[in-house]
């Protein structure tokens, strides 16, 4: 989603983009709360705002803006803590994440109302990182769809306990397909760590459904000489209309 950076710290900036969209279709594409929510933010109705946004967020919590827009409702609140989670939930969501967080530094530099929480945020954010990636760097790693294997077992999907991702309807409508593979990190308990894009299918909609569909299916954690231990595994999924 190129346009998921538009308008960080700014409402108004956030509010005439979703307007001048000329791809937007109410109908089918989340614009249609953001406007809303949009529109109570500017009304200084931020307990309605943060109202919509968790009934939105409950059906797609990968969409970015959503999260944006909850940090400007909390802290139109006053409520710190949970304006830096939300910002923190949007860059993880984010399909470009650099260009998120180049956004929040220009709004910690601009000195407006937010701009201490872009900071705590920047700060929580590139921490998390890093501790993914040593922990992450710390772990074997399975090729892509791994057959288990003696003495070693890498993780996997059960996906005979699982049920398909669902198709976005806007990815439907407009008839996108392609296929996304991400890296996952499972404990030793079968508990997703966590995930991150390795191919993008190039729909950004798309690369979040597959995420979302997979993290709800039950893991097969690794097993060394029987023994669960923390690994990562790769695995594809390939969005096709037939």
């Amino acid at each position: 989603m190129d346009n998921e950076a538009v308008g960080v710290g700014n409402t108004d900036v956030a509010l005439i983009s979703v307007l001048k969209d000329p791809h937007a279709d109410f109908d089918y594409r989340p614009e249609y709360q953001r406007l809303a929510v949009l529109t109570l933010l500017r009304m200084n109705q931020p307990d309605e705002a943060i109202r919509v946004l968790k009934q939105a967020i409950f059906h797609m919590p990968s969409y970015t803006p959503f999260w944006l827009d909850l940090a400007t409702a909390f802290a139109a609140k006053g409520d710190k803590d949970s304006a830096i989670s939300a910002l923190v939930i949007a860059y993880n969501w984010a399909h470009k994440p650099t260009r998120l967080l180049q956004e929040y530094e220009n709004a910690a530099q601009a000195n407006g109302a937010m701009s201490a929480l872009f900071r705590d945020a920047i700060i929580v954010a590139n921490a998390n990182t890093s501790a993914l990636d040593q922990l992450d760097a710390s772990v074997p790693q399975s090729t892509e769809n791994p057959a288990p294997s003696k003495p070693e077992e890498f993780p996997r999907i059960d996906f005979k306990s699982c049920t398909k991702p669902q198709w976005p309807r806007t990815s439907l409508r407009y008839e996108e397909t392609g296929s996304v593979t991400r890296s996952f990190l499972v404990g030793a308990n079968g508990k997703l760590a966590y995930a991150k894009v390795i191919k993008s299918s190039g729909y950004v909609e798309l690369d979040h459904a597959a995420l979302v569909g997979m993290t709800n299916c039950p893991f097969i954690p690794g097993k060394k000489d029987g023994t669960p231990f923390t690994a990562r595994a790769m695995m594809q999924y390939v969005w096709t209309i037939e």
